[in-house]
């Protein structure tokens, strides 16, 4: 085993740079200090993945946010599935009056005879 280690001299009077600040850390901060209880942010990025975190995870606690944390997408899934949807309607390569099931086989209850054209609603659930 090999242990390396290094002290720097520095001259009167000359202080070493303090790192960047992290922007997402940042923002992730100012949220909090807008108001918002906690806030969890997870970048994956080929196969890296980094984790910021920022206030506290059960309101009126001090119970810090879970670096593993969960995500609840919720209703915004619906606004993103429906922008895919209808890029891939304009490629041709999704037909609104065909059975969700051609796309989804098996995944729908009953085999899903409805057209991709009906679930445009947006409907919660």
């Amino acid at each position: 085993m090999t242990i390396a280690a290094g002290l720097v001299a520095l001259a009167p009077g000359v202080a070493l740079a303090a790192p960047a600040p992290d922007p997402i850390q940042q923002l992730a901060d100012t949220a909090v200090r807008n108001g918002v209880a906690g806030v969890l942010v997870r970048i994956t990025d080929h196969g890296r993945v980094r984790t910021v975190r920022a206030g506290t995870a059960v309101v009126g606690t001090s119970t810090p946010m879970p670096v593993d944390g969960r995500f609840r997408v919720g209703s915004i899934s619906k606004a993103f599935l429906a922008t895919v949807v209808l890029q891939l309607v304009g490629e041709g390569e999704v037909d609104l009056d065909a059975p969700v099931d051609r796309y989804l086989p098996g995944v729908l209850p009953d085999g899903c005879a409805h057209a991709a054209r009906s679930a445009r609603g947006s409907a919660p659930g």
